[in-house]
């Protein structure tokens, strides 16, 4: 930063730059009588708030993407903005700087002569000067930006959103309920595997549904990306994103008061600026509000959003009774239509989970309790499983008597083997469940594999 500083004020502003610099922030004419001067006064919060009362929505859209980026820039991903020379031409454009020349003239004209942007020419940034150019909104000018939003509705309904939707896959698991979802993106599938109910590849959790909820919207959202290419085959599209089209809604309406909600239309700077590639800004509110994410409300004939609470927010504390039914006392039967999120949570780290006609069961497991967390073990859930499930009571029982003893494992042998042909022909004929790999070329092993 003072590296930067340093270079704009001494080599790239000229005398007539300076002089604009200290009319839109208000330095007197000692403030800016030398480089120096206004080096030490550029930084300082004289006229910031004012300055910036001058710039357009777009434009302080902008510096809350430079916020957010927290690095210098170059003059590409102005052209959000500003537009460039190649705009709505389907041909090849020029030369970087025949593209990006009058978008280099809008921005000192509009940020840095207003003394908001920082400008300064890197010394190995490109072969010409348009290329060498970086820019960067100071973090000491952050706390004075305006509202990301404008002129935002206040309204005290709560609005509507879908709380039905982490439960209507929850049983689909089951088959129990013939409501069709989009495919989940690979990544985030739901699955049983070994007794552990999975979500995006690790233990269900209700964190995790809110990210499996963002990955569906993203999914149905998604915009393939226009890319223009130069006489020189270079990339012309600028390399700087902060979010995708959900992040980037998710952000703008984090910026919202509780009681403010906005349009979709509110949104389009947002997404013109945060996410590259056009978007149809109802579509992708509308996606947001049908995966669980936005809460919505009409006004005069348009929807207008707000943040819905998060899962694991808006659940309340339920009598395990309620949910949970152990007919002999060994395992659990767990209902699907009302078990808390973070109950579910919970009992997926303490027990086996299968799924048996239709019904999803818990069984006890010495060895999946053991591994839990302190905080599962000792909650309000497992001291009743404690006392009300006998199958649970005596894990759980002899757990409390080997807590903190080293357990040694029976029918267990272990090797060192560092000849690596000799490791392959054990692995070979103990197979590849036979053998675990340990470190300092350890390698254990079942005893009775040895016999």
């Amino acid at each position: 930063m003072s590296q930067m500083l340093h270079e704009m004020c001494h080599n790239a502003l000229s005398a007539a730059d300076i002089k604009a610099i200290g009319k839109s922030r208000g330095f007197s004419a000692k403030e800016i009588a030398t480089p120096t001067l206004l080096a030490n006064f550029f930084l300082s919060p004289i006229g910031v708030e004012v300055a910036l009362q001058s710039l357009s929505g777009e434009e302080i859209t902008f510096l809350y993407f430079l916020k957010e980026l927290g690095r210098e820039i170059d003059i590409t991903p102005f052209s959000r903005v500003y537009g460039d020379a190649s705009e709505g031409k389907e041909w090849r454009y020029g030369t970087f700087t025949q593209r990006y020349g009058d978008t280099f003239r809008q921005v000192k004209k509009s940020l840095v002569r207003k003394g908001l942007v920082m400008m300064a020419e890197e010394g190995n940034g490109g072969d010409t000067k348009m290329e060498r150019w970086r820019f960067r909104f100071p973090p000491e000018f952050e706390t004075y930006l305006p509202p990301l939003i404008a002129e935002a509705t206040t309204m005290d309904a709560p609005g509507v959103y879908r709380q039905d939707v982490p439960r209507t896959k929850l049983l689909q698991l089951l088959e129990k309920r013939g409501v069709a979802l989009p495919s989940d993106p690979a990544r985030y599938a739901w699955a049983f595997k070994e007794g552990v109910l999975l979500l995006d590849l690790s233990p269900f959790s209700a964190q995790r549904l809110e990210i499996w909820q963002d990955a569906c919207w993203e999914a149905t959202t998604r915009t393939k990306e226009k890319r223009t290419q130069s006489y020189y085959g270079s990339a012309a599209v600028d390399r700087y994103e902060v979010y995708m089209p959900t992040q980037a809604t998710v952000y703008a309406l984090s910026q919202l008061e509780p009681r403010e909600w906005v349009s979709s239309q509110q949104l389009a700077p947002v997404f013109k600026v945060f996410s590259r590639g056009k978007l149809d800004s109802e579509k992708v509110c509308e996606e947001g509000w049908r995966w669980g994410r936005l809460a919505r409300q009409e006004v005069e004939g348009k929807m207008h959003y707000h943040l819905a609470p998060t899962v694991s927010s808006i659940e309340t504390e339920l009598d395990p009774a309620s949910f949970l039914e152990s007919p002999n006392g060994q395992f659990l039967e767990i209902d699907l239509e009302t078990v808390p999120y973070l109950a579910l949570a919970q009992i997926n780290q303490i027990a086996r989970l299968e799924v048996t006609d239709k019904r999803l069961v818990a069984k006890p497991s010495f060895l999946a309790a053991g591994r839990a967390p302190e905080s599962v073990r000792s909650s309000p859930l497992v001291q009743w499983l404690r006392n009300n499930v006998a199958g649970f009571g005596q894990i759980f029982e002899k757990l409390d008597k080997r807590w903190g003893k080293q357990i040694i494992h029976d029918n267990l042998m272990l090797a060192r083997v560092k000849d690596l042909s000799l490791r392959v022909k054990i692995e070979k004929s103990l197979g590849p469940k036979g053998v675990v790999s340990l470190s300092d070329d350890f390698i254990a092993f079942p005893y009775s594999k040895c016999i």
